[in-house]
């Protein structure tokens, strides 16, 4: 695999890496740092700019800090301009904050998700101080029905939000 670097438009960048790396059958492009409002232009055109290839795109977010709704819209809408090619879009390394985003607003249904690193998963629970695991915290109660949650479960604010998601990906070219 190759990396490449390619130009990003000028204008107020913070805290987001992106790096492409080219093989023959996948490109991978590496995120690091913060995906929101003033970042996802950045990683908009570095996709737009792959998206063209003729392979599928992981996405390797193993140093994602932060995610919202601008990156995720970035996400989704590359992941549907794949789909009509026939191609797919495949998230990696995906942590716990983004995945929880993905599932929330049914970004994770528009692209796959690989599994976690099968060398990480046979490590065993995480210890901490006393020899205890994170399975002896206490779990939190599970959360009774109200009058605010549709038959789906979900929260009110959770459908409105995957709904205008959807409508805007829709939206774009």
């Amino acid at each position: 695999m190759t990396a490449s670097s390619l130009s990003v438009p000028d204008g107020p960048v913070r805290d987001l890496g992106v790096s492409v790396g080219v093989g023959a059958d996948q490109i991978v492009v590496a995120v690091r740092g913060e995906l929101d409002l003033a970042t996802a232009p950045q990683l908009a055109c570095v996709l737009a700019a792959v998206v063209d290839r003729a392979a599928d795109i992981a996405l390797d977010l193993a140093e994602l800090d932060f995610l919202d709704p601008a990156g995720l819209r970035v996400i989704a809408a590359a992941s549907i301009r794949l789909r009509q090619s026939g191609r797919e879009l495949t998230l990696r390394s995906v942590p716990a904050m983004a995945r929880r985003i993905l599932d929330i607003t049914g970004v994770d249904d528009l692209v796959r998700i690989e599994p976690s690193d099968p060398q990480v998963a046979a490590l065993g629970p995480v210890r901490l101080g006393g020899g205890r695991s994170a399975a002896d915290l206490p779990r939190r109660a599970t959360p009774q029905p109200d009058r605010h949650r549709p038959p789906s479960g979900q929260p009110v604010g959770e459908l409105r939000f995957r709904a205008r998601l959807l409508a805007d990906v829709e939206a774009v070219p």
